[in-house]
């Protein structure tokens, strides 16, 4: 299932990322799954001329599963090799999400896909939706989140609650 999320993603990532302009705009898709339907609800919140981040609500039917994930996307000409880990700087707290396994991946023309995805908890997203200043760290330099793009991840939590 994780293998499939993951594909699900590339392939949905690939076709939104070459999009410059953000808004707010929730993705919602449906899979259907003989034992579990589940489906998602997606934001993009940041995206520059190399990275996309993004929170994706999962929710599962029949178990009433449901699960926040941060999501941050690389797509370029050179590897950075994201390592799995991703700091994030609020107001109050300084979290660290590690992640096993990062997707390493080449697309057609040379440009290599990288993909971190790591669940996060509801304190901690009610924590980056309600706090002014965002920053977060998965390669080298810090990525300072501007307000307006903070006001985006609260507008989804609170459309998008658990």
């Amino acid at each position: 299932m994780k293998k499939l999320i993951t594909i699900l993603i590339l392939f949905l990532t690939i076709i939104n990322i070459f999009s410059d302009d953000l808004v707010y705009e929730v993705i919602h898709n449906e899979f259907d799954d003989l034992e579990n339907p589940w489906f998602t609800d997606s934001i993009v919140f940041y995206k520059d001329s190399f990275y996309e981040i993004s929170i994706n609500k999962f929710t599962f039917i029949t178990t009433n599963k449901i699960f926040y994930t941060i999501e941050i996307i690389y797509i370029g000409d050179d590897w950075r090799f994201l390592s799995g880990e991703i700091k994030i700087k609020t107001d109050e707290n300084l979290y660290k999400i590690y992640v096993d396994d990062p997707y390493h991946s080449v697309l057609s023309g040379g440009n290599v896909f990288e993909l971190i995805q790591a669940k996060i908890d509801l304190i901690a997203l009610n924590d980056i939706a309600n706090t002014e200043i965002l920053r977060m760290q998965f390669y080298c330099e810090p990525i300072d989140i501007p307000s307006e793009n903070i006001s985006l991840i609260k507008r989804f939590y609170d459309e998008y609650p658990e």
